[in-house]
């Protein structure tokens, strides 16, 4: 055996002992975590918060059986592996992740600028990544105004319409709808003096035949 394959099999039985070692745990909280209690847990982002398990919530539908909220002693788990870098919590993941890709396409940091420095473990952080917020593309500002339904900061708010501007905004449209209409009577106007010629032919036509059929008849 090479030393790659050593190393991939290695790697491969220490992700089966993993999996298995969250297994046995899975089996076994249900056991040890079977009363009331107060337990403290790290979230993706790396900030705690306390969660209570197992706690009394009422009564069932019959009225005696206890009925319990966040009750880990019921249901099913399973145990998801991924295989990958260490980290501590998904805030380091992001950062390296967001470290990697400036680097890949450095015309990018000035629109990210804000992400990097709140993904960051220093002591007033947001605060920092809320100032580069500031200096943002105004587009990009105005899609997080958007998202979030706040309304857009008073610098990026259009200017109120100029009075003048648009009173001749509206007389332009004034003076185009009464254009439109006017080509619209005088489109009629033709179709009606269209139609006139048509009957006067036709009645020409008529009486030029009646003329014949008349003069053949005395004859």
């Amino acid at each position: 055996m090479s030393k790659q394959e050593f190393a991939v099999a290695y790697i491969d039985n220490w992700a089966r002992a993993i999996r298995h070692t969250g297994k046995i745990l899975v089996d076994l909280i249900p056991k040890i975590y079977d009363t009331a209690r107060v337990l403290r847990i790290i979230g993706e982002d790396g900030r705690t918060q306390e969660i209570r398990i197992n706690q009394l919530g009422g009564v069932a539908a019959d009225g005696m059986t206890p009925r319990l909220s966040n009750d880990v002693t019921t249901g099913a788990y399973d145990v998801a592996l991924q295989m990958g870098p260490s980290y501590a919590t998904k805030r380091e993941e992001v950062r390296d992740g967001m470290t990697a890709f400036i680097q890949a396409a450095p015309q990018t940091a000035p629109l990210i600028l804000d992400l990097v420095a709140k993904a960051q473990d220093w002591h007033l952080a947001d605060e920092i990544g809320e100032r580069l917020e500031t200096v943002l593309p105004p587009e990009i500002r105005a899609l997080k105004a958007q998202k979030a339904g706040r309304p857009l900061p008073q610098a990026m708010q259009p200017p109120p319409p100029d009075p003048a501007q648009q009173a001749a905004r509206q007389m332009e449209l004034a003076t185009r709808e009464a254009e439109l209409v006017a080509k619209q009577a005088e489109a009629r106007r033709k179709q009606a003096e269209a139609g006139k010629a048509e009957l006067a032919l036709e009645a020409a036509q008529v009486a030029q035949m009646l003329g014949r059929g008349g003069g053949g008849a005395g004859g």
